[in-house]
Parts: C-alpha cells; structure tokens; sequence
C-alpha cells in the first residue's frame, strides 16, 4: 500500500468490516503517524508515515475473540508497529464479511495504490 498524502481527516488503509459496523481499523492519521482501534480507543502510534512510501499492512482476526492483532512493514519488510490483542470496535459485529479502504473525505486529495490483497478465510469448528 502507498497513500500519497496525510490530509485534514485519517485515511484508512485497512477497515474489516461485517454487518453491525468496522471490526479492525489501520489508519494515517491527519499528524502523519500510523493509529488502529483497541476497542473504541484510537491508539496513535509514533510510527511516522512517509508519504509515497510503499508498506505492507497486514491483519489477523480472530472471529471467535472478536480481536486482531495488525503489523506494518516497510516495503523491504523492515517493521514499522505491530500489536496484538486488539478488541474489535464494534463488538456487535457477528463475522467479517469485507476489507476496504478509503481516502480521507477532506482535502488535499490523496491516493492509495495497491499492489496486493490476499483474504484468506480460514474456518473452525
């Protein structure tokens, strides 16, 4: 993943999402550091994000726990944050069902390119 720019409201790099609301959220954040939720909590990190650098996002859920845990690697795969545990935002939320991103609705406009995604579902009994 690259966003082009920070802007005057978070980008969301990565959202999980399924009906009831967001389970997981990886954001930039308007102070160009990286932030995820634990909870309702909004922890911003002090890992600082360069703009047109390449990254790579990834999260794990446990649908079961409603937690994730998120890692954020360089693109050389140097690590920039990881942590684990995190309780899902919305505890309503029965199963994922989607994994989106969005650009920050105010200015500047911002982009995202991205190279990858892998999904990978995997079932309990």
């Amino acid at each position: 993943m690259k966003l082009s720019k920070p802007a005057l409201e978070d980008a969301t790099i990565l959202s999980v999402r399924g009906s009831g609301g967001e389970s997981a959220s990886v954001r930039v954040t308007t102070k160009s550091v990286f932030a995820y939720f634990n909870g309702t909590t909004k922890i911003r990190t002090t890992a600082v994000f360069r703009p047109g650098a390449w990254y790579r996002v990834r999260a794990t859920i446990d649908q079961v726990r409603k937690t994730y845990s998120v890692r954020i690697d360089t693109g050389g795969g140097r690590l920039v944050t990881r942590a684990s545990g995190l309780r899902w935002r919305a505890r309503v939320v029965p199963s994922v069902k989607s994994v989106c991103v969005e650009t920050a609705p105010a200015p500047p406009i911002q982009t995202i390119d991205i190279a990858e995604v892998r999904v990978t579902q995997v079932v309990t009994p």
